[in-house]
C-alpha cells in the first residue's frame, strides 16, 4: 500500500513541465596571497592580485547576472619561521594602484609568540581602502576591468625596531557575490525568468 501512495504522490510531479525559473545564488571567494618576509629592520613585501586569480576563485555561469559584490572581512594568518627573534611586529597595508596607495590597514600589532596558525581578522580597516579593493574585484566580475592590482604590507618589529623577522604572513580577502540565473527546473519553483 505505501508502495502505491508514493507513486500516487511522484505520478503529478512527473506531468509537470520543466521550464526556465531565476534564482538568486551568494557565493564566497576568498583571495590568499603570502608575504615571506625574513630580514633585520623595516620589511616591505609586495603581491600582485589578477583578474584570473580572482575569475579562478568563483564558479560563476557566464549567464549570471550580477547584483553586488560584497568585501565580508579580511585577515592574517602568521607562520613563524626558524631565526625569528621579533615578538611582535606592526603591521600595514596598502594598495598600489597607478599613482595613487590607498591604505587599507594601519600599525595593525601581530604576536609572533603563541602563535595558533588560525586566521586573525583585521579589525582596523580603513574604508578608502576596502572600498578600493571592492572596486577591484567586482570590476573584474563585472568583466569591465582587467589591469591587476598590488597590495603592500609593510612594518617592524616592536617593541624594539630592526629585529630580525622570519615569517609568512598570508593574507585573506573573504568576499560575498550577488547574482541571479535561469536554471531549467519544474515550473512550481523558482521565479519566473524571461529568455
Amino acid at each position: 500500500m505505501k508502495k502505491y501512495f508514493l507513486i500516487i504522490l511522484i505520478i503529478p510531479l512527473l506531468a509537470m513541465e520543466c521550464a526556465y525559473r531565476k534564482f538568486e545564488f551568494a557565493p564566497t571567494i576568498n583571495v590568499d596571497e603570502t608575504y615571506v618576509v625574513d630580514q633585520a629592520g623595516p620589511f616591505s613585501e609586495t603581491q600582485t592580485i589578477t583578474r584570473e586569480q580572482v575569475l579562478d576563485a568563483l564558479d560563476i555561469p557566464e549567464t549570471a547576472n550580477i547584483k553586488e559584490f560584497n568585501i565580508e572581512k579580511m585577515a592574517i594568518r602568521v607562520t613563524v619561521l626558524e631565526g625569528n627573534v621579533a615578538k611582535v611586529i606592526w603591521a600595514s597595508g596598502r594598495l598600489q594602484l597607478g599613482s595613487t596607495k590607498p591604505e587599507v590597514f594601519k600599525d595593525y600589532p601581530i604576536s609572533l609568540v603563541g602563535v595558533d596558525y588560525a586566521f586573525i581578522g583585521l579589525n582596523n580597516l580603513i574604508a578608502n581602502g576596502v572600498e578600493k579593493i571592492k572596486g577591484k574585484i567586482e570590476g573584474y566580475i563585472l568583466g569591465n576591468d582587467t589591469a591587476p592590482f598590488e597590495l603592500e604590507i609593510f612594518g617592524d618589529s616592536s617593541p624594539t625596531g630592526g629585529q630580525n623577522v622570519n615569517v609568512n604572513l598570508e593574507l585573506r580577502i573573504t568576499g560575498s557575490v550577488l547574482y541571479e540565473d535561469c536554471i531549467e527546473t519544474l515550473s512550481i519553483i523558482g521565479d519566473d525568468c524571461n529568455i
